[in-house]
């Protein structure tokens, strides 16, 4: 379930957050955009590496080796 919903028609398309209006854009797939770029944000955080245990910024819970290890892996 996405956090970001896109609402709208015609003229104007919002990007919402909780209901809340965050951005205004004058077409569907530029606020569609905006939404994902927010979801991919909100995913992103500091976690600690399963392999090594180094921390890094992983682009959310499927992401859970540090590129180092990742390559190694390969």
């Amino acid at each position: 379930m996405s956090r970001f919903a896109v609402r709208g028609s015609g003229a104007y398309w919002s990007v919402l957050d909780g209901g809340k209006a965050v951005a205004t854009f004058s077409t569907w797939w530029k606020a569609d955009d905006h939404a994902d770029r927010l979801e991919r944000q909100a995913r992103t955080r500091v976690r600690g590496c399963l392999t090594c245990g180094s921390q890094f910024i992983s682009e959310g819970p499927h992401n859970r080796m540090c590129a180092a290890c990742r390559q190694q892996s390969h």
